[in-house]
C-alpha cells in the first residue's frame, strides 16, 4: 500500500511538473451530472416555454411542425366562449375594464387576447365581445405580410363614443378578395355577431382603439343589401404584422 501510495503521488508530482493538473474521477463525474443536470432543467424550461406561448414566433413555428397546433374552431352562437362582462360598449371597455391598463400590462394583455385565439380559448377565463353601431373610415384586403393573410379589415369610428375606434378582422379561406367597403358605410355589431376582443391599443391617454373578429365566422353583415363571407384560416402567418393597420393613402 506504501508503495501504491508513493508511486501515486510520484505520477501526481510529475503531472504537476509539467503544467499538467491531475483530478480525480468522482470530479469528472460530478461535472457530468451537473451538466446532464442543466441540460434537462433547460430543456425542460424550454419546452414549457413552448407550449405556453404559442403566439410567440418560434414556439408557434414549433408546435406547427409538430402537429400541436390545433386548426382555428368555428365556434356554435349556442356554445360561444363564456364571456366576462356580456356584450359590452366601446364606453364600457374603456372606462371599466382597460382604463388603468398602460405600457407592459397592455401587452401582455394583448399576448394573453392572441394565445387565447390561437388555442381556441381552451384555458381562458372569459373573453370580451363589443356591440355597438360603427362607421367606416378604411378598408383593405388582408396580404401575405398580416397574421391573417387572406380576408378583409375594415377600420371604423363608434359612432356613440368618439374616443373609441375599432379595426374588424374578417378573415377568409379564399383566395378572391372582397369588394373594399366606401367609407362612411355604416354597420353595427350585434350580439349574434360574436365580435371578440383581440388586441387593445391605446392611441392617445383619453382614446381607445380594439381590433375585433368574430369568432362564429357567420357571414358578416355590412348592409342591408351587402355581406361579406368569413371563414376561420387555415392557418396564421406568425411572422405577419398584427395588428392589422389601414394606411391613410388606402382610405
Amino acid at each position: 500500500m506504501l508503495f501504491r501510495y508513493n508511486d501515486i503521488n510520484k505520477k501526481s508530482s510529475s503531472r504537476k511538473s509539467h503544467g499538467i493538473v491531475y483530478f480525480p474521477p468522482l470530479f469528472w463525474w460530478s461535472i457530468l451530472i451537473l451538466t446532464l443536470a442543466g441540460i434537462a432543467t433547460l430543456s425542460w424550461t424550454f419546452s414549457t416555454y413552448v407550449f405556453d406561448h404559442p403566439n410567440k414566433k418560434v414556439p408557434y413555428k414549433i408546435l406547427t411542425k409538430l402537429n400541436k397546433i390545433s386548426a382555428i374552431e368555428r365556434f356554435s352562437p349556442q356554445d360561444p366562449p363564456k364571456a366576462k362582462t356580456s356584450f359590452a360598449t366601446s364606453r364600457s371597455l374603456m372606462e371599466n375594464e382597460f382604463s388603468n391598463f398602460t405600457g407592459i400590462y397592455l401587452t401582455y394583455l394583448n399576448d394573453i387576447f392572441l394565445r387565447d385565439y390561437i388555442e381556441n380559448y381552451k384555458r381562458t377565463d372569459g373573453v370580451y365581445y363589443l356591440k355597438g353601431t360603427f362607421t367606416i373610415t378604411g378598408s383593405r384586403p388582408l396580404t401575405e405580410s398580416d397574421l391573417f393573410t387572406r380576408g378583409t379589415v375594415l377600420s371604423a369610428s363608434c359612432d356613440d363614443f368618439p374616443k373609441a375606434s375599432v379595426t374588424l378582422v374578417l378573415p377568409s379561406n379564399s383566395k378572391d378578395q372582397a369588394p373594399l367597403t366606401p367609407k362612411g358605410t355604416q354597420f353595427s355589431l350585434q350580439n349574434n355577431d360574436f365580435s371578440c376582443l383581440l388586441h387593445v391599443r391605446k392611441p392617445t391617454e383619453d382614446s381607445i382603439h380594439f381590433t375585433l373578429l368574430p369568432i362564429t365566422y357567420n357571414n358578416f353583415k355590412i348592409s342591408k343589401t351587402r355581406s361579406i363571407r368569413i371563414n376561420p384560416p387555415p392557418t396564421l402567418n406568425i411572422d405577419g404584422s398584427w395588428p392589422p393597420i389601414i394606411e391613410e393613402k388606402n382610405n
